[in-house]
């Protein structure tokens, strides 16, 4: 948590997962209490409402562009329930970031 909060741009990508796991509030209030923007892949559209300040869209091949900016350049990265091959990001994978955290959710 130390190395979130000491980050200069930190950024959330949530997945499929979060709504498999029907942990969308827990992610949307993760994210709000930390303050950190969030960036979504196909599957994981709908998890943070896109009318949410910290949302800034899809990544991947067909996302927006600022998502893409953003997670590309992304001091520390904090995946919620990612299978990042299968969402088409492995050509916008940060090649800087200093953390990587994962959190798997599991569905009961």
């Amino acid at each position: 948590m130390g190395a979130i909060n000491a980050s200069q741009r930190p950024v959330m990508l949530v997945g499929g997962g979060v709504i498999n796991a029907d942990a969308e509030y827990d992610a949307m209030h993760l994210c709000e209490k930390l303050r950190i923007p969030v960036v979504s892949t196909l599957m994981g559209l709908g998890a943070i409402s896109a009318y949410r300040s910290l949302f800034l869209g899809m990544t991947g091949l067909h996302g927006h562009e600022r998502a893409n900016n953003a997670f590309k350049d992304a001091s520390v990265n904090l995946y919620f329930d990612i299978w990042l091959l299968a969402a088409g990001l492995t050509t916008v994978l940060p090649a800087n970031a200093a953390v990587i955290a994962r959190i798997k959710l599991l569905s009961i």
